[in-house]
């Protein structure tokens, strides 16, 4: 006994070694190799496989060639375009959807574009430092009034007939309409989009028709609550095109063990949770999440389809603090890419296995769309016409329709003249 005595408290030594540096290299993301150490990286591979193993072929009841359009056992339910189109109405179109942080809006001026299935968004803060969004749509020729992702100006000008609108959305300047009868200003205005500022986070709602509930996110009682997040600033952010759904994608992110286990290429995935960088996560609405890292930053991650099988992933961590802090950065885009090309593989065995044999991790999340989706096709199967809550109403007077058609007539492709209301016109009103 005495001589394994030594023996022992080596070994202890040096577990608890070993344990100190996984802590350090991981929990405070400052590597001390340029890459992970070959035994790791072993170790890792072969817990990734494992991991692999249980998420793919864990046999559960086997997809019904008839099963319904709304079930997540379903192939339509991951890729038809049909269903698709519903959600863009059911959900994108009348629904709190979280977009930015206020930190990204130092002074009045101060502009950002978004895309969200399809809509595009100007969300811009106004000289009464108020942050106003609208869609990015010209109100004469429904042009793009920007194409840009981030600006600062007080006033914003389309590009194609030189209409400018303020930072209220109020039409400022409409060239060769200023005297014509009838014409009003104040009906041309940018449509505006609904806002809420809530913790610092900006939520948007595209529905048009009137008053909507404050941000409640869906029919849960629970209270809607956010970290503390004022007082931040962006650290980094980026994009990720990727190939999956983005339910998939909603309902995956928002566990809160998704980052833990999707970090099966290394030794880190031995460990506990509580050694993740990742730790809080909390669903923003049905398109986005929030997790609270172990550095005390906080990682959004927003999920904007593109089409039934692609998603674009827009990531942003905030940060209070300054430092420069790119090796921890990097750690934090790494475990996200390992986390989306997990979605990928699961998004793959979902569409090409003939016989569906894949565990629902969301079932909850999959659940709450489920029930949007269907109580919006009903109202639509009752008025017999698809619904449009986002679907803006122009306001013509006779004078302003009869200029809105002659202007259709100068701007067709089949006239070779240049005209005033041509977007190509010398160039006079493109800036």
């Amino acid at each position: 006994m005495a001589m394994l005595e030594p023996t022992l408290y080596s070994v202890a030594v040096g577990f608890l070694v070993l344990v100190g540096y996984l802590v350090r290299y991981y929990h405070f993301n400052t590597p001390t190799f340029k890459s992970t150490p070959t035994l790791f990286s072993w170790l890792g591979e072969i817990w990734g496989k494992e991991q692999d193993k249980t998420l793919g072929d864990t046999p559960v009841q086997p997809l019904d060639d008839g099963s319904d359009l709304f079930s997540s056992c379903s192939r339509d339910w991951w890729e038809d375009d049909g269903l698709f189109q519903l959600e863009k109405r059911a959900i994108f179109s009348q629904s709190w959807l979280y977009v930015t942080h206020v930190c990204r809006f130092q002074k009045p001026g101060d502009y950002r574009t978004f895309e969200i299935a399809g809509f595009s968004i100007i969300v811009i803060q106004g000289k009464d430092h108020r942050l106003r969004a609208f869609q990015n749509v010209c109100r004469h020729r429904a042009y793009q009034v920007t194409k840009k992702e981030c600006g600062s100006s007080t006033v914003l000008g389309c590009r194609y007939h030189g209409w400018s609108y303020d930072t209220k959305g109020m039409l400022v300047k409409a060239p060769e309409f200023e005297n014509v009868p009838g014409f009003d200003k104040s009906k041309n205005a940018l449509w505006e989009v609904k806002t809420e500022v809530i913790n610092s986070l900006v939520f948007i709602n595209f529905d048009a028709r009137g008053e909507v509930a404050s941000v409640g996110f869906g029919n849960s009682s629970k209270l809607f609550k956010t970290p503390k997040t004022k007082d931040m600033r962006c650290a980094v952010d980026w994009k990720v095109e990727c190939q999956m759904n983005w339910k998939l994608a909603a309902g995956s992110f928002s566990s809160d063990s998704s980052s833990h286990r999707s970090m099966g290429t290394t030794m880190f995935s031995l460990l506990p949770a509580r050694f993740s960088t990742s730790q809080k996560c909390e669903s923003i609405g049905n398109s986005a999440v929030i997790r609270q890292l172990s550095s005390g930053d906080f990682l959004t991650l927003r999920f904007l389809p593109k089409s039934p099988r692609m998603t674009t992933v827009e990531c942003c961590v905030y940060t209070k603090r300054s430092e420069n802090r790119a090796a921890e950065l990097l750690t934090v885009k790494k475990e996200v890419q390992a986390e989306i090309e997990q979605m990928e593989k699961k998004q793959r065995r979902l569409l090409n296995v003939s016989k569906l044999s894949i565990i629902d991790e969301s079932p909850a999340k999959q659940d709450e769309l489920r029930q949007i989706l269907k109580m919006h096709a009903e109202n639509e199967a009752k008025s017999g016409m698809d619904i449009h809550p986002a679907a803006q109403k122009h306001d013509f007077t006779e004078e302003g329709r009869a200029d809105d058609d002659f202007c259709r007539e100068l701007d067709d492709l089949s006239n070779d003249k240049n005209t005033v209301c041509s977007a190509s016109a010398k160039g006079l009103l493109d800036w």
